[in-house]
């Protein structure tokens, strides 16, 4: 313990000696300096949300700079004091409670992929990847510099990025092409100005980009991670230490290399409550720096969830034994690219432990693309020793972009487990159409064929196999409406969901109509009503039989006001029909306050009750049940001094479960009513995570967390209600620690 102790003293001086600015300039916000005299300047900008295209009525510039050390970008607005929206948030907030500047650059210039780089009136970041034009991930952070300005007049941001931070394409001598786009939003107003005037959801969004040449500066760099960290289990008075180095090595602008030993996965980042009674696993994102750092180019979804390589995967619970996760031993990751060819190679290795034996995982990336498509393969392999099993993936993937606002996405996908008693192939295929031309039409179609045998989940993500699927959406748009009317844009949403398996059975589809509305204020209503249709539910079961569901509906509200003042809020409510007979209804509430730029409490409050709740109960039996489930969650953030940020996370759920009915569909799928009703149940959970960050400098973090949790199940005739719920829930403690984290970049 005494050697970690004395790397954390060490390394924090280290960091504390160290100042980041940029070079030769002060990222201040201010634009004072006379290189951006030189700068190339854009001022057409255009009101995008409502997509009128309408020249806004508060003017706004933005301006692009390229220097030896970064990618130099300023924004300014005239936008008045008593229409700023401010407040202070974590990174990655989503969404933000201050009116931001968005920059995104196609760093490559071949209209592929981008890079998110938001700044706000109040000094929050949020930076992400844009995927396949219009998808964007929010769990990559980056190294980059930022700096905001206000005056009477208006605000003003700067950001400066360094050439190393992204891919900038294929090696060579002479001037570069970038894309750059910028954007404006005025929450006061639920308003969006942006260069060029791409509307963000168009399929063709980052071929659209405003091109720029610069100067062709060296993307080389060497960077060092360590780290070390601490934790103390309270409730069973042990404790960890461990430490570790992530290594970024990126020799020219088309190459790039990462690697990692005993990686840190400590709880700096909590996951969300979640209780799931369904036959569909809980999808979670992946916030660890090594997984995040380069892995858009590994990132091959397919349908409407489904994802080859899901991160979460690596360091997750061992395939035998009790224990929660699996450290990790090591894993790289290389990327680069030779004229048209994109490769890639990244792997990972489990570390053993006392009941189960490390997995690995490979995968394998190679694309090739031009303006107008983009053909891929993606191989992935992994070893389990602990089941004694093998499984490997190869898919094919086609992005073609044959006119702007029209894109097509085609994915052939083969699955293959080999191992103790398993020999199973399967075959999976999608194809997705998308056209919006910004105008008052607009229209998706995906259909998706997954056979019996269809199994990605050693290192993928999946929602179920033995399906085809066909979705549809088509929207139809009003922009705008004349000066005076209560409204200032609406639309009609039409979408579709129609389900076979294998077999041809039909599964349970889907018809919703909304209706959209945004009105003068800055306010959206939003109303929807839904059909849910018959058919075979061949999953509820697990295998044991499948169930014949009848028809039921819906309808919903949802209001969310302006954001502007101390008090912000986002209410919805829904009612429904359940397919076994009762009905449903749900209510949230979620009122934010936001008292000073440096303080704010988010809260969020929802009850559902449900007289006909349909689930599994075990073997070939179902069952309906009284639900009443109350939910609480609360985030609080607090800005007390630059760099210095504390943040309060709580979440609390609990049920109540009286059984009313069981069925069996031992004898087919038409249910079969049994005597004796399902055996009532309660549960409830709670989390709590109080987390001090400081930062040292851009990705070079000091972390003290306090995390606590608990929950309890129990079978039992006796009604708790929402107090006793929560006291249950608080009561049986099952998680109790204290983690402290220190990384440095150097």
């Amino acid at each position: 313990m005494s050697l970690v102790v004395r790397y954390l003293v060490v390394a924090l001086l280290a960091g504390l000696a160290f100042a980041s600015r940029a070079q030769g300039m002060t990222v201040d916000g201010r634009l004072d300096e006379l290189e951006w005299q030189t700068a190339e300047s854009f001022a057409e900008f255009r009101v995008m949300e409502p997509l009128t295209g309408a020249v806004p009525e508060h003017r706004s510039t933005m301006r692009v700079l390229a220097r030896p050390e970064g990618l130099y970008l300023a924004m300014e607005t005239s936008v008045p004091r008593e229409l700023r929206v401010r407040g202070r948030s974590p990174r990655d907030a989503k969404p933000l409670p201050a009116d931001p500047f968005v920059f995104i650059v196609d760093f490559e210039g071949e209209g592929r992929s981008a890079y998110e780089f938001t700044v706000t009136i109040s000094g929050s970041v949020r930076d992400g990847v844009v995927l396949n034009q219009t998808q964007i991930s929010y769990d990559w952070d980056a190294f980059w510099l930022h700096g905001v300005h206000e005056t009477d007049a208006g605000w003003s941001a700067e950001v400066m990025i360094p050439w190393w931070v992204a891919p900038s394409g294929q090696a060579g001598e002479g001037p570069r092409t970038i894309g750059v786009y910028g954007a404006v939003y005025m929450k006061a107003r639920s308003r969006r100005f942006a260069f060029p005037a791409i509307e963000a959801l168009n399929p063709t969004f980052v071929q659209g980009f405003q091109r720029v040449t610069v100067p062709r500066y060296s993307g080389q760099a060497l960077d060092f991670y360590p780290y070390a960290a601490a934790d103390r289990d309270l409730l069973g008075s042990r404790t960890r230490a461990r430490a570790g180095i992530d290594v970024f090595w990126k020799p020219n602008g088309s190459n790039q290399l990462t690697a990692t030993l005993n990686p840190d996965f400590g709880q700096v980042e909590s996951d969300d409550l979640v209780v799931n009674f369904s036959a569909t696993e809980t999808f979670f994102g992946d916030k660890r720096p090594f997984f995040t750092e380069g892995q858009q180019f590994f990132d091959l979804g397919f349908g409407k969830a489904g994802r080859l390589v899901n991160t979460r995967r690596i360091g997750a619970a061992p395939d035998a034994g009790e224990a929660g996760t699996s450290d990790v031993r090591a894993a790289a990751k290389y990327t680069g690219q030779s004229g048209a060819l994109e490769y890639g190679l990244f792997a990972a290795l489990e570390d053993d432990t006392v009941e189960s034996l490390g997995r690995e995982f490979l995968a394998t990336r190679l694309r090739r693309s031009t303006d107008e498509f983009a053909l891929g393969w993606l191989g992935t392999w992994v070893d389990r020793p602990t089941l004694g099993r093998d499984a490997q993936v190869n898919a094919i993937d086609l992005d073609w972009y044959p006119r702007d606002a029209v894109a097509l996405q085609a994915r052939a996908i083969r699955s293959e487990l080999e191992g103790r008693g398993i020999d199973a192939v399967g075959y999976g295929a999608t194809v997705a159409l998308r056209y919006q031309p910004g105008g008052s039409f607009s229209q998706k179609v995906e259909m998706t064929w997954l056979d019996d045998d269809f199994n990605v989940n050693d290192l993928g993500y999946q929602e179920r196999a033995n399906v085809r699927e066909i979705t549809a959406e088509t929207t139809l748009f009003r922009r705008s409406y004349p000066d005076g009317h209560w409204l200032s844009a609406s639309q009609w949403v039409f979408e579709g969901e129609a389900f076979r398996n294998q077999t041809g059975e039909r599964l349970p589809g889907r018809f919703e109509v909304r209706r959209g509305l945004s009105l003068r204020n800055g306010d959206f209503l939003t109303f929807s009503a839904w059909r849910e249709f018959s058919g075979i539910d061949d999953r509820i079961t697990r295998g044991n039989g499948d169930l014949q569901l009848d028809s039921g509906g819906g309808a919903s509200v949802h209001w969310k006001p302006a954001e502007s003042g101390p008090w912000r809020f986002d209410v919805e409510g829904n009612i429904r029909q359940e397919s076994l007979g009762g009905s449903a209804w749900n209510l949230s509430v979620a009122p934010k306050w936001v008292p000073t730029d440096a303080l704010n409490l988010a809260f969020k409050v929802e009850v559902d009750d449900n007289d006909g709740w349909l689930i599994w109960t075990g073997g070939s039996e179902v069952g309906t049940f009284r639900r009443r489930e109350y939910s609480a969650a609360l985030e609080g953030n607090w800005f007390p001094a630059s760099r210095h940020e504390l943040r309060l996370k709580f979440q609390w759920v609990g049920l109540d479960a009286e059984g009313r009915n069981a069925y069996s569909v031992a004898g087919g799928a038409q249910p079969q009513r049994l005597a004796v009703p399902p055996a009532d149940f309660s549960l409830a959970q709670f989390g709590l995570q109080l987390r001090y960050r400081y930062e040292i400098a851009p990705l070079s973090d000091l972390y003290l967390v306090y995390g606590r949790g608990g929950e309890f199940f129990e079978q039992g005739s006796r009604r708790r209600g929402a107090g006793g719920l929560w006291s249950d829930a608080l009561d049986r403690t099952t998680a109790d620690q204290v983690f402290l984290k220190l990384r440095y970049r150097f």
